[in-house]
C-alpha cells in the first residue's frame, strides 16, 4: 500500500499523463448463511500524501 501511494504522490506532483485512476461501481451481496463477509477500501488523498483505509465485517443480514 506504502508502494501504491507513493507513486500515486509522485504522479501528481510530476505532472505525469500516465496517472490512473479506477472507479467501480459495486453493490454489496450478502455472505451465505453462517459466514461474515469483510469488505476493505482504501483511498490516497495526493495533496497530503497520506492514505485512508477501512474494513467492516457483515453477516448475512449486514449487521
Amino acid at each position: 500500500m506504502a508502494s501504491c501511494a507513493k507513486y500515486h504522490c509522485r504522479t501528481v506532483y510530476t505532472g505525469a499523463e500516465n496517472a490512473h485512476s479506477d472507479i467501480a461501481e459495486t453493490i454489496w451481496k450478502p455472505p451465505l448463511e453462517g459466514y461474515v463477509k469483510c469488505n476493505i477500501d482504501a483511498s490516497v488523498f495526493s495533496t497530503d500524501c497520506k492514505i485512508g483505509m477501512g474494513a467492516i465485517l457483515r453477516d448475512t443480514r449486514g449487521q
